[in-house]
């Protein structure tokens, strides 16, 4: 059986197959670096529906070669003059995370991480984070996942540019099975015909003990709702509360009203999905409404008792009725022997049908 679980504010979580989507808000860095405008997000997360916020933990002097570190990353989405300088502006801090998870304890929303090198998995296990999440380029980086794995921390995995050898190499790097995998597409935004949904029909077949889910970088909500029906039972999405503010992933990142329909949607699609059968039924509301469009057996003439019925005595007209002996079964009519009087009109019912000899 798949699932997915891990231990967050004092409660066991796990996701299972049949499970309601796990909804994860991801705020990358669109909190650009300023504590009130984190905790203004994983409010409106919360607001707005999701189950998750996500950040990302990065030692960016260990992460980066000299020459990126130190590389002129001067335009209007910069938070420096050099990339360094840049992505230093955007890291919290031990006191600022310690504020960050004390919020999301108080208002009940699971957070986690990201860690991009060993330092930051050190980082986020000394403060307890529930889950360490691998983004899409380390899914190859068999040395950080092995180094996770030894923390016994639960791992989502996305798969961003990433083959099929490759995902069962890193699967091979865990001492545990209690990890995720999220189909996704490492191009900002991604455009409709590169989604490739039917990758998480192909994950879910080569992993059939892990919960799959997705990551999605398409703009609106129709990519996150599909992967839901496609199987994705963990759905992560950028999340903003502006979109037009400074940084690169605010532009495809969905706003509080978006991000509410995409969990208002899910929540709908699971309805309309519970009890998972494929099975035809008919429903005692849907019997009721459908009275007018359906038709039933009424006889056309008065009948005396022990008349020898024919098909040529009964009309089949509207309306219905629950009661009703089916109209499929006109041709079993012939040759029965009414047990009484009857006037014409009279709905033939499953009661009446069963009297006859």
């Amino acid at each position: 059986m798949r699932e997915f679980s891990f231990h967050w504010n004092g409660i066991h979580h796990t996701i299972y197959d049949d499970s309601p989507p796990f909804i994860v808000a991801e705020i990358g860095h669109n909190h650009g670096g300023n504590l009130q405008t984190c905790i203004d997000i994983i409010k409106a997360a919360k607001s707005s529906g999701c189950h998750a916020v996500k950040l990302q933990k990065r030692n960016n002097k260990k992460l980066y070669t000299t020459g990126l570190y130190h590389t002129v990353y001067d335009n209007r989405n910069s938070y420096g003059y050099t990339y360094g300088e840049h992505r230093e502006a955007l890291e919290f801090d031990a006191a600022e995370y310690h504020e960050i998870i004390r919020f999301c304890k108080d208002i009940d929303i699971v957070f986690f991480a990201t860690a991009f090198d060993e330092d930051s998995v050190d980082f986020l296990c000394d403060r307890d984070i529930p889950i360490i999440k691998v983004q899409s380029g380390d899914c190859e980086n068999i040395k950080l996942l092995k180094y996770i794995s030894k923390t016994l921390k639960p791992c989502i995995i996305s798969t961003g540019g990433t083959e099929y050898p490759t995902i069962a190499k890193a699967k091979k790097a865990f001492e545990h099975n209690n990890f995720a995998f999220l189909h996704c597409v490492s191009q900002y935004p991604t455009p409709d015909g590169a989604v490739n949904l039917l990758a998480i029909d192909k994950l879910r077949e080569k992993n059939k003990n892990n919960i799959i889910g997705f990551s999605s970088h398409s703009n609106g909500v129709l990519a996150g709702v599909a992967a839901y029906m496609r199987g994705a039972k963990i759905i992560e999405q950028h999340f903003t509360i502006d979109r037009t503010m400074k940084g690169s992933d605010h532009a495809m990142s969905l706003d509080p009203r978006g991000m509410a329909k995409l969990c208002s949607y899910l929540k709908r699609i699971r309805k309309m999905q519970f009890p998972p059968s494929a099975r035809k039924r008919n429903l005692e509301e849907e019997r009721k409404q459908s009275l007018k469009l359906r038709k039933a057996m009424y006889l056309n003439k008065k009948i005396k008792e022990g008349y020898k019925f024919c098909i040529h005595d009964i009309d089949i007209k509207s309306p219905g009725a629950l009661d009703a002996y089916s109209v499929g079964n006109i041709y079993t009519i012939g040759g029965k022997v009414a047990d009484r009087d009857y006037e014409a009109g009279q709905l033939i019912t499953k009661e009446i049908y069963n009297n006859f000899k």
